[in-house]
Order: structure tokens, then sequence, then C-alpha cells
């Protein structure tokens, strides 16, 4: 007789979500790291899409910038022009900076050093200074997320930049 008891049937739902975009999460992770990238961006954006449903911020977060590092990674192995993987790597890396996030600085560093690679390569693809001046800023910007951090690696990384 369940008559007096509640079965929270939301939150047992929106845990089938979280794993199922963590799922899908991983398996992008697998196909990206096949070389894939346009396969992972497609597992990608579904597992954004639950992502979104739960609202889980940190989880948004993470989503969009490992799809704009895919759309980077994508741009690089492609020598189709038709397609601007640089445009979109753009767009998904400032919605992850924009989410508000507690992965921390090295996250939010790591995200800004794509967007500088992303905003860089379209330069030398288009030659619009304005691309080449926001590399500069989204750099000097991870510089100062990585003094938070004290992360070295990433303050490596971004002195070969």
């Amino acid at each position: 007789h369940t008559r007096g008891l509640k079965i929270p049937h939301r939150s047992i739902e929106l845990e089938r979500l979280r794993l199922e975009t963590a799922k899908l999460f991983q398996a992008a992770r697998q196909e990206s790291a096949a070389g894939r990238d346009a396969d992972a961006i497609a597992l990608l954006r579904s597992a954004l899409a639950l992502a979104t449903l739960t609202g889980d911020d940190d989880r948004l977060g993470d989503l969009n910038a490992a799809i704009g590092a895919a759309f980077i990674r994508e741009d690089i192995r492609q020598s189709d022009t038709t397609q601007d993987h640089l445009g979109a790597a753009i767009e998904t890396l400032r919605a992850a900076l924009e989410i508000t996030s507690t992965t921390g600085a090295s996250a939010d560093a790591a995200t800004m050093i794509n967007l500088a690679i992303a905003y860089a390569r379209r330069f030398r693809r288009d030659g619009n200074r304005t691309d080449l001046m926001a590399a500069h800023i989204e750099l000097d910007s991870a510089e100062q997320e990585i003094r938070k951090a004290g992360d070295s690696a990433l303050s490596t990384q971004i002195r070969a930049i």
C-alpha cells in the first residue's frame, strides 16, 4: 500500500538523465581520442541537450568547453573551408565561460586558451585583426586565471602560444 508514500519520480528521472549525460560525455571522449571529432561533437551536443534539461551548470560548462575544443581539432584535421568550425568553436567556448562554473580557475584558463587558439587560427585564415586582438585578450585573461590557480602546466602552455 503506497498511498502515504511519495516516490521521488522527478529526482529519479534527473539522476537517470545525469547518468545518460555522463555516458554520452565518455563516449564522445573515446570518439575524439580516435580522431573522430565530428562524431564526438554529435555526442557532446546530445549530452548538452540532456544537461540543459537537468540544469547542471557545471556539466553545461564542461560540455560547451569540450564541444569548442572538438571544433578546433576538427578544423585542424579538415581542409574543408565551407564549414566554419572556428566560428562554432568560438561560440561554444564563449558559452562555456558565461556559465557559472565551480570547476575552478584552471578549467576556465584552459577554455580561454582554446578560445585564443580558435581566434588565432581564424585570424590566420581570414586576416581579421579583431580576431588577433581577441586572441591576445583571451591569453591575458587565461594568464590571470592561471596565476590564481597556481597551475604551472597551463602557464607553460601559454608561454608556448
